[in-house]
């Protein structure tokens, strides 16, 4: 079966709403709280460099842009 990023994104937007609706959460708040899961992700696996984290994180961590 081919799969193709419109079909997984209906699913995924599909998904997101039922949750939303049984947490009576609002689904920006559902979908906020995705993102910075994927972006803690993200971070987490990037090189510690000059001991920079990012206060209030729990292990967030990443390097200065400067």
């Amino acid at each position: 079966m081919k799969t193709s990023i419109e079909f997984e994104t209906k699913k995924f937007n599909a998904a997101i709403k039922k949750f939303a609706a049984k947490s009576e959460l609002s689904t920006e708040k559902v979908i906020r709280k995705i993102a910075f899961d994927l972006l803690a992700g993200i971070l987490s696996g990037l090189p510690k460099a000059n001991g920079f984290t990012i206060p209030n994180t729990e292990g967030i961590t990443g390097r200065h842009p400067v």
